[in-house]
């Protein structure tokens, strides 16, 4: 049971992070934060002039994968598009920079990056609230020879590492090839889904990592309460053909269903007010793949990406955590005492964001 998954056992699960490899394919977007503060009315119409102050690029969609794994201590290696522009060249630097491989990161000259561009106004003593997000989003196939040379990719990438990440925001990378190819060369190996509307595509994966609002989208019904929840879970099962499902509820916890072995439904941890839901979809799929590839059960997997969410949403933006916090999320949720208890690393602001003011949301990956 889950709730035996002690913080020793996180720790000797950890100790096998470092050699997991696994490879993260999908879709690589750029999560550019524009701040300033806001200065006066424009004269040219009635908009608010903000005054610039910062811009950072951090990593979002299969990016964000990446990230959460690296620091975790896990040796990621991804495959992705992104475009000769300056978002792609800063994507793969802050990457280059953290000692990740982006060797296998191909370039598409006629699309840009997928970028999803935030403005942020507030004073400067403040927390900064959106005011708008602009996407930049292929509107068209990436260049067939750049998808041959995806594919040609993905059968090196997947014959040496011990599991591998789709991370599908919807957009072009993930194609029917791509997803065949993956299936065959990761055939008895962790293959885990993370998609917005393509569940049925991952046919026969070890697992799929849904929100309600996609899973809705898959079964074809609304999730409203705890029979909705086991007939989805149930349905996907059977429908994609895949080993697990770990279904995520926002502030209702989540929902692991098994092929063999009962349903484990799983409380959030800590409270329910959040500071910042972004990314907490990919966090969820890169701990539980982790897991699993370092010789977790399903149900420890499942725990223990419960408790990462629950810390990365109390940071602003999309966020990573150590494995010094995850243990001390499961010592607080196991009431170890305060003398007991691992000191979590402190983080740098570049690397945590800054805190806000807590504002409901529900965990997704968008």
């Amino acid at each position: 049971m889950p709730m035996s998954v002690t913080p020793a056992r996180v720790r000797e699960l950890a100790s096998r992070f470092a050699t997991a490899r696994i490879a993260v394919i999908g879709d690589l977007v750029a999560d550019v934060y524009l701040s300033g503060s806001p200065a006066r009315l424009s004269r040219e119409a009635p908009v608010l002039i903000i005054r610039f102050e910062s811009e950072d690029l951090i990593p979002g969609g299969a990016a964000n994968v990446v990230n959460n794994l690296h620091a975790l201590g896990a040796r990621p290696v991804m495959t992705g598009i992104v475009g000769n522009d300056r978002e792609g060249d800063r994507l793969v630097a802050y990457f280059r920079e953290r000692g990740v491989a982006t060797n296998r990161v191909l370039r598409d000259p006629h699309i840009g990056t997928i970028t999803k561009l935030r403005v942020m106004a507030g004073d400067v003593n403040r927390r900064k609230q959106q005011v708008v997000r602009i996407d930049r989003e292929p509107f068209e196939a990436f260049a067939a020879d750049v998808q041959r040379e995806l594919i040609a990719q993905v059968d090196r990438l997947m014959q040496d590492v011990d599991g591998a990440i789709l991370s599908d925001y919807g957009y072009a990378t993930l194609s029917a090839g791509v997803v065949d190819r993956v299936r065959k060369c990761g055939a008895g190996r962790i293959l885990v889904a993370d998609s917005h509307e393509r569940l049925a595509d991952f046919r026969g994966f070890t697992a799929i990592t849904p929100n309600e609002g996609e899973a809705e989208l898959a079964v074809g019904f609304a999730i409203r309460g705890a029979a909705d929840v086991e007939r989805a879970g149930q349905s996907l099962l059977r429908s994609t053909e895949v080993s697990e499902v770990l279904l995520t509820r926002g502030n209702k916890g989540m929902s692991l269903f098994r092929r063999e072995g009962t349903p484990v439904h799983l409380p959030i941890l800590g409270g329910q007010e959040v500071v910042d839901v972004s990314g907490a979809g990919d966090t969820v799929a890169a701990v539980y793949t982790l897991v699993r590839v370092a010789g977790g059960e399903a149900d420890e997997a499942a725990y223990l990406a419960n408790a990462a969410a629950s810390v990365v949403v109390m940071k602003s933006r999309a966020a990573t955590l150590t494995v010094d916090e995850l243990v001390l999320a499961v010592e607080n949720d196991k009431g170890v005492p305060a003398e007991r208890k691992t000191m979590a690393r402190r983080r740098s602001p570049k690397e945590q964001g800054r805190f806000a003011r807590p504002v409901k949301g529900r965990p997704s990956s968008e």
